[in-house]
């Protein structure tokens, strides 16, 4: 084997940021690796063991099954499974849900959803902490892409893989100071939407005022997507710088914002027709954007609040990134000691550049809800989901209405050693 080849092949790997095939299980491997150190970590303390189960049963009317001009019922059957263990510097988590979807009369949108995930932390020593996130989707992409942006997206299925690795120092009584690194890669069964990867670094610094109730963030980071086209790959690179503050106002009230910017330099394909022929371009564009996120949030015995205002960059399905725009608002309220009564509400707004498809999306929904509380481990709920969207480039709209009735029941500590 052609060893200097080979290395000089993962060097340009690793600056052009894609993980494909081959590459893919390397990596993938090395953040094995990862996981299992902490692994090795825990196993030199004494630890707790414990096995955690949950159960969803949900019935629900929706009067436009995926938006499409149809009404049926949908039982959803969602049972999930965690292994947790637990030691005085380390800590390992796992866990497995599957969500189960069936309708009586169009059959055709059965679903069987799975999702896994991993987590780890551990604190080698005194001044650092590491941690590491990993999870597994084999999904469909209609219900969180509309949720995360307003899209409506086709119905097709999706395996959604992210790792996220990191660790903290300590450098001084008041500062810390964290590094984390993210992988993230989508494939898609349907060819209408490009497959991507993405690798993320992250700088981020944390100072405590002395009053020990203000905190100081500011963050540098940079992003690479890589969308997986014809005849050329889409790539964005975009860097970003965010400064803000935390601050507990009381027992009772806490307020976050921080502020910043970013550089995105976007690297595309365009067709071009002069008849007869058919032209195919390189092009590099470079833009700047704002980018803000911020958060109130209110508690009393029985009641909380929690807002939140967000800009950002996010991946999309159309090949190319999107800036988003959202307000969220939560509210929750607890009657009695069984009783508890809340509602969610949120608008997304999203626009892409128009690299390579020009599209603008806005969506609202709200959704009041009234649980009651059989024991500690049984709850039942009734609530509503309403739904709105719209295409702005075309003024055509779309609205959902779901009623659901749902049985939770959830087994802490089922089986403890």
């Amino acid at each position: 084997m052609n060893f200097a080849k080979r290395r000089s092949d993962w060097v340009a790997l690793l600056k052009r940021g894609t993980v494909i095939g081959e590459e893919t299980s390397l990596r993938i491997g090395l953040f094995c690796c990862v996981f299992l150190a902490f692994f090795e970590i825990g196993l030199l303390y004494g630890a707790e063991h414990r096995i955690n189960a949950s159960l969803g049963l949900r019935e629900t009317y929706d009067d436009n099954v995926y938006l499409r001009d149809i009404d049926d019922l949908e039982h959803r059957f969602s049972p999930a499974v965690e292994f947790a263990r637990t030691s005085e510097l380390s800590s390992i988590a796992a866990s497995a849900q599957l969500d189960i979807r069936e309708y009586d009369d169009y059959d055709e949108f059965n679903t069987v959803e799975q999702v896994y995930g991993l987590s780890a932390s551990a604190v080698p020593g005194p001044n650092y902490e590491l941690s590491f996130n990993g999870s597994y989707r084999y999904d469909y992409t209609f219900n969180d892409v509309l949720e995360e942006s307003g899209i409506i997206a086709e119905r097709s299925r999706r395996k959604y893989t992210s790792l996220a690795p990191g660790v903290t120092f300590l450098v001084g009584p008041r500062d810390s100071m964290g590094l984390s690194y993210s992988f993230t890669m989508v494939d898609y069964d349907t060819d209408r939407y490009e497959d991507y990867d993405v690798n993320g670094l992250n700088l981020s610094w944390f100072h405590e005022f002395l009053n020990a109730r203000t905190t100081f963030i500011g963050t540098v980071g940079a992003l690479r997507a890589v969308y997986d086209r014809e005849p050329e790959d889409t790539e964005q690179t975009t860097y970003r710088a965010t400064a803000g503050f935390e601050h507990e106002i009381s027992e009772r009230a806490d307020i976050g914002f921080t502020v910043g910017g970013r550089y995105t330099e976007s690297e595309f394909s365009q067709t071009v027709v002069v008849f007869p022929f058919v032209i195919i371009t390189s092009e590099t564009s470079y833009e700047t954007g704002l980018l803000f996120d911020a958060f109130v949030r209110l508690r009393r015995e029985r009641s909380s609040v929690v807002f939140k205002l967000n800009r950002d960059v996010a991946n999309s399905i159309y090949g190319e990134d999107i800036t988003r725009d959202q307000v969220t608002v939560n509210l929750d309220f607890e009657t009695s000691d069984r009783t508890r009564i809340g509602m969610s509400a949120a608008y997304r707004r999203s626009e892409t550049e128009g690299y390579i498809d020009d599209e603008e999306r806005q969506a609202y929904w709200v959704r009041p809800r009234i649980s009651y509380l059989f024991s500690e481990e049984v709850r039942l709920e009734l609530g509503y989901n309403y739904t709105w969207t719209e295409n702005r480039k075309t003024d055509d709209t779309d609205e959902r209405n779901r009623v659901y009735l749902q049985l939770s029941m959830n087994w802490p500590g089922l089986f403890e050693w």
